[in-house]
C-alpha cells in the first residue's frame, strides 16, 4: 500500500508480479526483457520500462537491492541483468519456491551485509561466473563465492567463476563464503580463502 500512495502506481498487479517473481528468484538475475516476455505470454500488460520503474521503487523502499554486472562500461552495466537479494531474508517465507535453498539464503545473507556496509558491488558473468566483485575506488579490490559447502560436485565450478574474475580484473583477494568451511587453498596460482560466513560478519 505505501508504494501504491507513494508513487501513485497504477498497474497494481503488474507491481504485485514484480513483487513475486522477485520473492521465487532471489539470489538470481531478474532478466526485464525476460519478464516483459513472461508477462506477454499470460496476456497482462507491462513495459519493459515500467516494470524498470517498479524494480526502482521496491529498491527505495528497501524491499530489496540489485547488482549490476561488472564493467567499466556504464552501458554495459545498464543493459545486463540485475542480480536481485531481500533485504529482509524473512521475505523469503512468502516464496511459492518451497524447496529449500540453504546456498541462497546464505549469498542473500552476505548481500544484506553488503548493503549494510554500504559496499559497492557487482558480479561477474563471463564465461563462468562469480558472485560478488567489491569495488574500492577504481578498481575491483576484492572476488566472493557463496554456496553453503564445498562438495566435489561444486568445489570445481566455484574456484574456477572466482579464479576467472580475480584473473579478468586482477584481483587479489578471493573468497568463498560457506557455512562452517575454513581453509586456504591455491588453485591455478590463486590463493583463495574458505571461511564461514559467520566469521566473515564479524
Amino acid at each position: 500500500r505505501d508504494i501504491l500512495e507513494r508513487y501513485n502506481v497504477k498497474a497494481k498487479t503488474l507491481l504485485e508480479a514484480v513483487m513475486r517473481y522477485s520473492l521465487n528468484t532471489f539470489s538470481d538475475l531478474f532478466s526485464i526483457s525476460m519478464f516483459a516476455k513472461e508477462l506477454k505470454r499470460q496476456q497482462l500488460p507491462g513495459s519493459k520500462q515500467t516494470i524498470s520503474n517498479y524494480l526502482g521503487y521496491l529498491q527505495e523502499v528497501f524491499f530489496l537491492t540489485a547488482h549490476e554486472k561488472f564493467s567499466y562500461s556504464p552501458r554495459q552495466r545498464i543493459m545486463n541483468p540485475k542480480k536481485i537479494y531481500l533485504l529482509d531474508t524473512g521475505f523469503s517465507l512468502l516464496s511459492t519456491n518451497f524447496s529449500e535453498n540453504r546456498g541462497k539464503l546464505l549469498e542473500n545473507a552476505v548481500a544484506v551485509e553488503m548493503f549494510r556496509r554500504r559496499a559497492e558491488c557487482f558480479y561477474y558473468k563471463g564465461r563462468r561466473e562469480c558472485d560478488f566483485i567489491i569495488k574500492e575506488g577504481t578498481k575491483p579490490k576484492a572476488a566472493i563465492q557463496v554456496c553453503w559447502e564445498l562438495t566435489p560436485k561444486n568445489e570445481t565450478r566455484e574456484l574456477r567463476g572466482l579464479q576467472e574474475a580475480m584473473n579478468t580484473f586482477a584481483i587479489e583477494e578471493g573468497f568463498i563464503l560457506t557455512n562452517d568451511e575454513e581453509r586456504e587453498l591455491t588453485f591455478e596460482s590463486a590463493k583463495i580463502q574458505v571461511m564461514p560466513v559467520w566469521k566473515w560478519l564479524r
